[in-house]
């Protein structure tokens, strides 16, 4: 984003899978239509999906140019890959010569549409900011269409900087870290499929110590793949990914259920880490493209903060799950009469979790 007196000039760095996401699911998809259509259709679907406002009053956009794939070096200076479309935007406000106090951004990129039942696409975007009187871009803000973002600018005396090709953008740090902590928090909060795998780790665990080791492993194995993933070491298409996490809820729940011996011990770590594996490039799902975009000095601390940011989620999930099973326990012990009734909460819920599972994994495989 550069900021210029009276307007602001947007780069957007699109990957060709949301183009095609977009294009794909959209009601007025045409198959006729030339990719020179659909890298066109896209930039006036962003207009309608990116939301920009100055000083609370919201501003007109308009596509000024389309950059297709392929091109190795784009118009701004910057190396791009070629399976990222760039598109350039320009916003107008009505104080045509004053430079705005704040900027807010929102989007909701692909909400729309659903890969499976009550879990949208989702599109990310880092935004490094250009702005008067800095001697650097302002870098690893991250967008999303749960966390919009404001941005409040320095106060303008001189014309807009101009953008230099190989100039690193300055990382705040703190920043990245909040934002990253918050977008992980809200991944688990909004994917119910990350939910019900802790929550079946968590109904078998009888100890603390069992729930620290499981949990651990998991976190340790996602920790891994989205590390690789978002360096782009490691990485697998989403109709692998999708129904390996499926696949993972049925086969963890079935364990609980009807196997409950080897939901404990060596069996059940092992087990949480291979999922955790896939999981974790699921994770990554979200991240690719927008972690793409940071500073090389900023990636680490993205990965770390996210990585707390689903913890933190995780925790909140398998903790409260795992005392409620303790605390039947006890009640076991109090009253004869309630006797089974932590092995039926953990079957029943293991059963109930496994026909979630079996749902997610047959909407994944279409």
């Amino acid at each position: 984003m550069r900021i210029h007196p009276g307007r602001l000039e947007i780069v957007v760095r699109v990957s060709t899978e949301e183009v095609f996401v977009a294009s794909s699911f959209s009601p007025n998809a045409n198959t006729s239509d030339s990719l020179a259509d659909v890298w066109k259709a896209h930039g006036e679907y962003l207009l309608n999906h990116l939301r920009f406002r100055a000083d609370r009053q919201p501003l007109l956009g308009r596509v000024t140019a389309v950059e297709p794939p392929g091109s190795s070096l784009s118009s701004s200076g910057y190396s791009r890959p070629g399976d990222f479309v760039s598109y350039y935007l320009s916003y107008s406000s009505a104080r045509e010569n004053e430079y705005p106090r704040e900027i807010r951004i929102e989007e909701d990129v692909l909400k729309e549409f659903s890969y499976a039942p009550g879990n949208p696409w989702t599109s990310s975007f880092v935004v490094t900011v250009e702005q008067p009187e800095r001697s650097a871009p302002v870098g690893g803000l991250l967008l999303d269409r749960n966390q919009p973002l404001t941005f409040r600018c320095t106060t303008a005396s001189l014309g807009s900087s101009e953008i230099r090709p190989g100039r690193d953008p300055s990382v705040n740090a703190w920043g990245v870290f909040r934002d990253y902590v918050v977008h992980g928090l809200l991944h688990i909060f909004t994917g119910y499929d990350h939910m019900l795998f802790m929550s079946a780790l968590a109904l078998a665990a009888l100890t603390i110590w069992d729930l620290v080791k499981v949990v651990s492993a998991f976190t340790v194995a996602h920790s891994v793949t989205l590390t690789l993933s978002v360096l782009n070491v490691v990485r697998l298409p989403e109709h692998v990914v999708e129904p390996m996490i499926a696949a993972s809820i049925v086969f963890v729940a079935l364990q609980n259920a009807f196997i409950p011996k080897r939901s404990r011990g060596w069996t059940r770590l092992w087990t949480a880490f291979f999922f955790g594996l896939f999981h974790g490039l699921g994770f990554a799902g979200g991240l690719l493209d927008a972690m793409a975009g940071l500073p090389i000095a900023a990636i680490g601390v993205a990965i770390l903060a996210f990585s707390v940011g689903v913890e933190l989620a995780q925790q909140s999930v398998v903790l409260p799950t795992f005392f409620l099973l303790k605390l039947l326990g006890r009640e076991e012990i109090k009253h004869r009469s309630a006797e089974g009734l932590r092995l039926l909460v953990q079957r029943y819920g293991s059963l109930l979790i496994c026909a979630l599972g079996t749902f997610y994994l047959v909407e994944s495989l279409r």
